[in-house]
């Protein structure tokens, strides 16, 4: 139960819609809410939400190491350091963060909890407490304690009164809350983590683990598990397990860092931020926007300020991947949401290659007969052009004109929004997939002679990048480094503005189309292994989709960006201030 009375959650299914589930409910927060949704649409007023959440976009991991008396910390990259030392003889174990961003950590050997400020300064909290694991703090700060030995969980409110939330344990070690307020708990013996409501009703929630210990949560509702063979293991809210992070001494205590609390100029800076980015898209801002921006990053600091961005720009939260599967004379497009789900979206074209989407969201494919194909977004096909060659790239500049490359002839080609054809450039090098950078400028994987070539508006062409292992793929991240995929070198090169290359991951199969989501995150066609490839920022890699039917996944491309948003009011503008000054003081009421 919250503040005001009633206990409810808002759910965000990975459609972007939004459910609200209460038994009490302020009218005030409902209508804000309301406002919001129906100003901005569904997808933004997910992006509200996560403005408000944001806490995961720079909350860093602790980890206590038991044998070592190190407590690391971990970036969302996985990128690691050590943020406390000198604890080797108390075996710290539980971590847990109060309110104010003191961390807490609980002591096997001594039996005690240590107290560290953000600064590194450390006392000792408590002592002579009876064989303490697992430490977690619910919303209204009262500390949960698990006991290793007696297989119970201690409540201990502000004011130091213990009582016994739940007994009956298998060696109980780790304890963290999620967002609903459901305390979980690691039992070290049997490999389980329980669920408990906050009226003590017991249920499993994963088992099939090592030895784990330490659990935390982020605010994506992700846990993760120290699991004892030096492991940290990710499980998602649906109960998908994944390695975080491997070659531990030992890892017990795990915890998020907090995020600082919102202000009020901070959601004014938000609000006009999020107009600017709106109206001034990628780099065309004023400098009322950048301002504005700044500001908000003053604020609240860069975790915050990501959410401002990604509440204007999340028509891109929903966006599915299109992945063009070439067989011998068949093809066919599959469709995938972010959770994965398949849907076969097309099946009459042969061997389907360039995939682009225009702004309106319509796909525009080319294949092996010279034809360009467009299917709007109710699945209706018609030919768009026909170009002859074997049109393999696609990509719309940004006033609707698109731009494919045929591979034998060495053209590239640009189609008006009317179906008018002619040359763009030509003298290239088996051309395969074409990026256009935020200046305009277009590039072209050269597979014949291993160049990435560079063509301004005006039609001059200069090489930037040379030395390559058959360039297939590219794409650009939201700094403007262009990735490219090596299909002999079974590899990612990035390449800087300037021109610096570096591998950026290596060990794929015949590696050809690639795409950023919005998360920026790099999908990769891994050819040979018939599968698409997940690569985060730090390089973490995962499968996200296998088992193609009709033959090789070739082609990637997501719903365009730049697809239209409904143009906030000012009303929806103060809506969403408003709901970000809700939450921000009433923390319960977004669970």
């Amino acid at each position: 139960m919250d503040k005001l009375g009633g206990r409810r959650i808002i759910a965000i299914n990975k459609s972007g819609e939004i459910r609200i589930c209460e038994t009490s409910m302020k009218t005030e927060f409902k209508s804000v809410l309301s406002v919001v949704c129906q100003s901005f649409g569904g997808v933004v007023c997910l992006g509200v939400v996560m403005l408000i959440a944001s806490s995961a976009q720079a909350q860093n991991l602790f980890v206590a190491n038991f044998r070592s008396g190190i407590i690391n910390e971990f970036t969302p990259g996985g990128v690691q350091s050590t943020f406390a030392s000198g604890l080797g003889s108390d075996g710290p174990a539980g971590l847990a963060f109060n309110s104010a961003g003191d961390l807490f950590v609980l002591n096997l050997n001594s039996w005690t909890i240590t107290e560290i400020t953000p600064g590194g300064a450390q006392s000792t909290f408590a002592s002579q407490l009876d064989a303490p694991f697992g430490l977690a703090f619910n919303r209204a700060g009262d500390l949960f304690v698990a006991c290793f030995l007696g297989g119970n969980i201690v409540e201990i409110t502000p004011s130091g009164v213990e009582s016994t939330f739940a007994s009956g344990l298998n060696e109980p070690t780790g304890l963290a809350f999620n967002s609903a307020g459901n305390l979980f708990v690691a039992n070290g013996t049997t490999g389980i983590i329980n669920e408990f409501t906050p009226d003590g009703l017991k249920s499993t929630f994963a088992s099939g683990l090592g030895i784990p210990a330490g659990l935390a949560f982020n605010s994506a509702g992700d846990m993760f598990v120290a699991n004892g063979y030096g492991t940290i293991i990710e499980i998602t809210p649906d109960g998908n397990q994944s390695t975080f992070a491997s070659g531990l001494d030992n890892p017990n205590g795990l915890a998020f860092q907090p995020v600082p609390e919102p202000s009020a100029l901070g959601l004014l800076a938000i609000g006009t931020g999020a107009l600017c980015i709106h109206r001034r898209h990628r780099n065309r801002m004023k400098t009322k926007c950048k301002f504005s921006i700044r500001a908000a990053h003053n604020l609240f600091g860069g975790a915050v300020c990501a959410g401002a961005v990604l509440l204007m720009a999340s028509s891109a939260q929903a966006q599915n991947l299109f992945v063009s599967v070439i067989g011998s004379g068949s093809g066919e497009i599959c469709e995938f949401k972010p959770d994965g789900t398949e849907i076969i979206f097309n099946t009459t074209l042969n061997k389907p290659r360039g995939l682009a989407f225009n702004s309106a969201g319509d796909l525009f494919v080319g294949n092996y007969n010279g034809n360009f194909y467009k299917i709007t977004t109710n699945g209706t096909e018609s030919t768009f052009a026909y170009v002859g060659g074997i049109l393999v790239g696609a990509a719309f500049n940004s006033t609707g004109d698109l731009f494919v490359s045929d591979y034998h002839g060495g053209y590239i080609y640009k189609i008006t929004p009317g179906g008018t054809v002619s040359i763009f450039a030509s003298g290239l090098h088996g051309p395969e997939e074409l990026a256009f950078n935020s200046a305009g400028d277009l590039f072209v994987a050269n597979q014949g002679n291993g160049t990435i070539t560079e063509i301004t508006p005006g039609g001059m062409q200069s090489t930037i990048a040379s030395g390559l292992d058959l360039p297939a793929g590219l794409a650009f991240n939201s700094t403007g480094d262009l990735f490219v995929s090596n299909q002999s070198g079974n590899n990612i090169t990035e390449i800087t503005p300037d021109g610096t290359k570096s591998t950026f991951v290596s060990g794929l199969d015949d590696p050809n189309g690639i795409a950023f989501n919005s998360a920026g995150d790099l999908f990769v066609a891994n050819t040979a292994a018939y599968d698409i490839v997940e690569i985060t920022p730090g390089g973490v890699e995962s499968i996200f989709a296998s088992g193609f039917g009709v033959g090789e996944p070739a082609e990637l491309a997501f719903q365009d960006e730049s697809l239209p948003v409904p143009e906030p009011s000012v009303f929806g503008l103060l809506a969403v201030g408003t709901i970000a000054f809700l939450v921000s003081h009433r923390r319960n009421l977004v669970a």
